[in-house]
């Protein structure tokens, strides 16, 4: 049997103090629901407010947090991310929550459907 690829989600997060930790933890019961391997890269841009601290002690082997000590912006952040991912299949969400996370495993479902 094919050794299942690893999925890394990378989150660029601006300004997301008051919810970081909830979109996290959707994100990663999502992903805990899918039959990958994954990593979640988290990129803070910038320190304007707590979203950093309050992110950093969640680290674990799944969670990476990243801080751009000035804010670079978005597209900066995700490619930071990508620098960082091992994933075979690589994938960014906003931790804003504006997708919903369980796109990411019907995109996976399409990935394969089609041997993309």
């Amino acid at each position: 049997m094919p050794k299942a690829k690893l999925i890394s989600v990378i989150i660029p997060a601006y300004k997301q103090e008051s919810t970081i930790i909830k979109d996290l933890t959707r994100i990663q019961k999502v992903l805990n629901q899918i039959r990958y391997p994954y990593e979640i890269i988290v990129v803070v841009d910038g320190q304007l407010d707590k979203t950093y601290q309050r992110t950093k002690p969640l680290t674990s082997p799944q969670l990476k947090v990243y801080l751009n000590k000035t804010r670079q912006g978005k597209g900066y952040s995700v490619r930071y991310g990508m620098t960082k991912a091992k994933g075979d299949y690589i994938a960014f969400i906003d931790a804003g929550m504006e997708i919903d996370p369980n796109g990411i495993s019907m995109l996976l479902e399409h990935l394969e459907w089609y041997n993309a």
